[in-house]
């Protein structure tokens, strides 16, 4: 069972805020978002979901 990591170009990177500070980190942040769910699907894909009552 895979789940599409489609990328959505439109929606882009949050607006500059004016900030230096911040704006400077946004492209990091939104490629360390999309690596962390990556690996997240893969693991899923992987592993397979755990159930709660499998960790009770």
């Amino acid at each position: 069972m895979g789940v599409s990591t489609q990328v959505y170009p439109e929606r882009g990177l949050p607006e500059l805020t004016g900030d230096a500070r911040v704006d400077r980190w946004r492209e990091h942040r939104a490629k360390v978002r999309a690596e962390l769910v990556e690996a997240t699907i893969n693991a899923i894909d992987e592993l397979g979901p755990i159930s709660r009552s499998m960790t009770s």
